[in-house]
């Protein structure tokens, strides 16, 4: 009995190294014919279906990030505003371009009142 289960143990050690040597043989026998895998065809087929670059998608700015723009067309220093690298808050911009429009307003407001006043005053006949 002993001799059939050494018998049984060598078959199965010599199957087990057949069956490794011939994975290996298959697998260096595929990588030298160079025979394509699933990712080279879809890398392939990928490159040839784009033909013109790819533009990266711009991110949506925060509205704090919008404020320092609408702030910075305006004029208003936001940056250090507060000395020692402290920027303008949220609702300090917000403010300040409500400020800013305020005056605008009231300059426009004055600038109309003056171009609307008559200018021709009544001349007197001698």
């Amino acid at each position: 009995m002993s001799y059939f289960f050494s018998q049984a143990s060598l078959a199965v050690e010599v199957f087990s190294i057949g069956y490794i040597a011939s994975a290996f043989a298959l697998h260096t026998h595929r990588r030298m014919n160079q025979v394509p895998g699933w990712r080279t065809y879809q890398t392939t087929q990928r490159q040839a279906t784009v033909t013109e670059p790819v533009s990266p998608t711009k991110r949506k700015l925060s509205p704090v990030e919008q404020l320092r723009q609408q702030c910075q067309q305006a004029g208003i220093k936001w940056r250090d505003a507060h000395g020692k690298n402290k920027h303008l808050k949220k609702a300090e911009m917000l403010s300040a371009l409500q400020q800013l429009e305020r005056a605008r307003q009231s300059e426009e407001k004055k600038r109309a009142k003056t171009v609307s006043a008559p200018t021709n005053s009544p001349k007197r006949a001698a």
